[in-house]
């Protein structure tokens, strides 16, 4: 393009280059919204400015009454995940210290129980359950003979109702393969 003249320009954006995979419900898809494009000669030299919406999914909150894999997370401080031949699947374990997994946008009805699979490899443990930040629950993890030899847990809960972020504390060594709410 000669300087200074202006030509129009069209720019084709695959829906897929949307696409983010939603790990609670394990399906890749573009989320409805309102969406801004930008163009320029840099990040900090932003010279063109379109806002369109675009039709999509529109998330719904995490179904809590089935199994969730702690692989599926979607926060995460001092932990890291792992793989487990035993259950040809990944889980999630926590520092020395502890950590915690948080699972985002969570539907609680009233649930009075939660089952745990954990392991605590090196020293007893503890895993203790929020909805935001109310205590809901909380269980000791007895040592087992390897991180990935899970065993289930019940932790009773207090009640709740609503939407929430779902934070385990893990209060020591502990490793992660599922809850259930029941």
């Amino acid at each position: 393009i000669p300087a200074g003249e202006k030509v129009t320009v069209t720019i084709d954006i695959p829906r897929r280059v949307l696409e983010f995979y939603d790990v609670s419900r394990e399906v890749r898809c573009v989320e409805k919204g309102s969406y801004t494009f930008m163009a320029g000669s840099s990040s900090e030299d932003i010279r063109l400015t379109v806002q369109t919406d675009i039709d999509g999914d529109v998330i719904p909150p995490r179904d809590m009454s089935g199994r969730i894999l702690l692989k599926n997370y979607d926060s995460v401080r001092n932990a890291r995940m792992n793989f487990s031949k035993q259950k040809n699947d990944w889980y999630m374990i926590s520092g020395d210290w502890g950590g915690s997994v948080t699972l985002k946008n969570c539907k609680l009805d009233s649930y009075t129980n939660a089952e745990i699979q954990a392991a605590a490899p090196c020293n007893p443990a503890k895993i203790e359950i929020y909805a935001g930040e109310k205590l809901l629950g909380v269980c000791d993890i007895e040592p087992s003979e390897n991180r990935d030899v899970f065993e289930s847990y019940r932790i009773p809960l207090e009640k709740y109702d609503g939407i929430c972020n779902m934070r385990l504390e893990l209060k020591g060594m502990v490793s992660v393969f599922s809850v259930q709410l029941s």
